[in-house]
């Protein structure tokens, strides 16, 4: 079937074999793992992506299942976009979109809505005591969908955040603040006029920045979200993530310029979640790797609601033979999540 399949979609699929139990766990449901993977593939196969690594694609790729956003352009949960590397190098990298931000922020009760405010927009905003007071009029008729319209005339982006108690936070995020973010990004060199992705979509630039700037702000506690808004910041940096070491923690680190693996080097847990086994030495390119246990029941757990640290923790204490009774024990594994789940943190 896959004999007469283009070079690299046989290597992309070859890639995902060995996951498709991990992004199942991840995404909750088979049906929607079937969907991502259909997904992951089209977007790995996208013109655009035609000189990154298929293994810099599937690696971006579990950082969107782990996050379970998909990385598809026409939703704008996450992006799949390609980047040089200082050794020459373009490997594929995962952007978070502001809808991704938004997603995240409902599955945890909370809602946010965005508004940009052009010059010909009307927009106050009162404060009396405890009381806070919002009025925003727009003039969709004098927009315009000129890139050099809305960069010159997008003065400020408001953020209105639903807490679950109902609870409202206000921000508003000036041009000023907007531009000192675009500058920050590597890609921006010039303060009088945007490139790239900035100039085509700075309305979508502007708001996600006001959206993760208020998230950042906001009383969360939630991994998930923490995670998403590192990686983008290191996107946005103008840099790539350490994917195969980001599950260590919520704080994102910036892969090295040249990362080269040693052979003899054990395998970590945490990387273990995003990084396919490594083919025995001498095995053939072409022989499909063997999932790994240890990953799959640590994805088995997190899940299950377990925190991801204390997953990895469990996991690193059982023995082969124990992880493989538990997978194949759905019950028994749910009381191990619960008890995980109830279980106090360590001091």
């Amino acid at each position: 079937m896959t004999k007469h399949l283009p070079a690299k979609e046989k290597e992309l699929r070859r890639l995902l074999v060995p996951r498709v139990k991990m992004i199942e766990s991840l995404m909750g449901d088979p049906a929607r793992a079937k969907k991502f993977t259909a997904t992951l593939l089209a977007a790995g196969l996208n013109p655009n992506l035609a000189a990154c690594t298929p293994q810099s694609i599937i690696e971006a790729g579990i950082a969107a299942a782990m996050l379970r956003l998909l990385p598809d352009p026409n939703l704008g949960q996450a992006y799949l976009i390609p980047f040089k590397r200082r050794d020459g190098a373009t490997v594929c990298q995962l952007q978070i979109g502001y809808r991704g931000f938004i997603t995240m922020l409902e599955r945890i009760g909370w809602h946010i809505k965005a508004y940009p405010v052009y010059s010909s927009d009307e927009l106050s905003f009162e404060v009396d005591g405890w009381e806070e007071r919002l009025h925003y009029k727009p003039d969709f008729d004098a927009r315009q969908s000129d890139p050099a319209w809305t960069f010159e005339n997008l003065q400020k982006v408001v953020t209105i955040v639903k807490a679950k108690d109902g609870e409202l936070f206000y921000q508003i995020m000036t041009k000023a603040e907007i531009e000192k973010i675009r500058m920050k990004s590597q890609t921006q060199k010039d303060p009088r006029k945007p490139s790239g992705v900035w100039w085509e979509w700075y309305e979508a630039m502007a708001v996600k920045s006001a959206i993760k700037r208020h998230i950042k702000r906001l009383p969360l506690g939630d991994h998930d979200v923490t995670v998403a808004l590192s990686i983008d910041d290191v996107v946005e940096k103008g840099s790539i993530p350490d994917y195969e070491r980001f599950n260590k923690s919520a704080v994102i680190i910036e892969a090295e310029a040249v990362q080269e693996p040693e052979a003899s080097a054990p395998k970590d847990l945490n990387a273990l979640l995003i990084e396919p086994a490594t083919a025995a030495s001498g095995q053939q390119e072409s022989e499909t790797p063997e999932p790994d246990p240890s990953a799959h029941l640590a994805a088995e757990l997190i899940r299950r609601k377990v925190k991801r640290s204390k997953a990895l923790e469990y996991v690193k204490t059982l023995a082969g033979k124990d992880i493989a009774s538990l997978l194949e024990d759905p019950g028994s594994l749910d009381a191990v999540a619960e008890e995980l789940r109830t279980a106090p943190a360590r001091a």
